[in-house]
């Protein structure tokens, strides 16, 4: 009787596991809310305007996307939440600075075909642009504290690198302070002049 019990507990993990993302970052619980509060901080203070995100979470070795736990809470979102997998960082000319490009070109008097490409965030699905919200790695200060290293993608031209500090308050954790390591938000003109400029050797590299 015991081995046909251990044969259907083990049928039922299996069938269990089928439907899992074998791409997804296991979390605790609490790391689960405090996963929740960081990427809800990043919503309410990025880009307004898109209308695709994906939210990734770094195992150390790779981008993996979160349990669809964590994912099902942002069901009623007014944007499309997505997991990471599902959005590429494609190495094109940016679709928002297409028009800007060409008459930045002008101005430089550089031909129509020189190229100049930008990496920026697609949705896998629909091919339209996307921003990437990631989770880097958390650390448990106490019983009531967090940080965690985050941030977010739209190109090449537009990322940042931050530290996000949690406390708890009520059963619920919220951010408390962001610092910002890093952010690439430079215009278009100057970046493309800086790359034209390397490129005749006018400024060293």
């Amino acid at each position: 009787m015991r081995r046909y019990s251990v044969s259907i507990l083990a049928l039922l993990l299996s069938i269990g596991c089928a439907g899992a993302d074998p791409r997804a970052f296991l979390l605790t619980d609490e790391e689960t809310d405090v996963a929740e509060a960081v990427f809800r901080y990043q919503l309410a203070n990025t880009y307004p305007l898109e209308k695709v995100y994906c939210l990734s979470i770094f195992d150390g070795t790779q981008e993996k996307n979160p349990p669809d736990i964590l994912l099902k809470r942002f069901l009623n979102y007014p944007a499309a939440i997505k997991a990471g997998s599902r959005c590429l960082v494609a190495p094109e000319e940016e679709p928002y600075f297409t028009r800007a490009f060409r008459q930045i070109k002008q101005d430089l008097g550089l031909s129509a075909t020189n190229q100049f490409r930008v990496p920026y965030a697609i949705d896998a699905e629909s091919n339209k642009t996307a921003m990437l919200l990631r989770i880097k790695q958390f650390r448990k200060l106490d019983g009531q504290h967090y940080a965690v290293d985050g941030g977010y993608f739209l190109t090449g031209l537009s990322a940042s690198v931050n530290t996000y500090t949690l406390v708890k308050h009520g059963g619920k954790w919220s951010v408390e302070k962001d610092k910002r390591h890093w952010i690439a938000q430079k215009s278009v003109k100057e970046d493309m002049l800086a790359i034209t400029q390397r490129a005749s050797n006018k400024v060293p590299v």
